[in-house]
């Protein structure tokens, strides 16, 4: 039984440690590469919403260097 619930918590574990380490990458201004959400219901919420949130803020910044490179010439 408890082998069981070891392996059923690796499963739980590894798609939260996959976010996380992306969610650092990113923070420190990293390529990230497309993120694939896994595991729960929620895990993989989350992980969607990371996305859109990284995409978000990728556009913003590309928007942000073309106006300003527009301002400068």
């Amino acid at each position: 039984m408890i082998t069981i619930a070891i392996i059923f918590l690796k499963n739980q574990t590894r798609p939260i440690i996959k976010l996380a380490k992306a969610s650092e990458r990113f923070g420190r201004g990293e390529l990230v590469e497309e993120f694939q959400p896994s595991g729960a219901l929620e895990i993989r919420q989350a992980g969607y919403e990371f996305e859109r949130m990284r995409k978000r803020i990728v556009r913003h910044l590309n928007q942000r260097s073309e106006m300003l490179s527009g301002i400068s010439h």
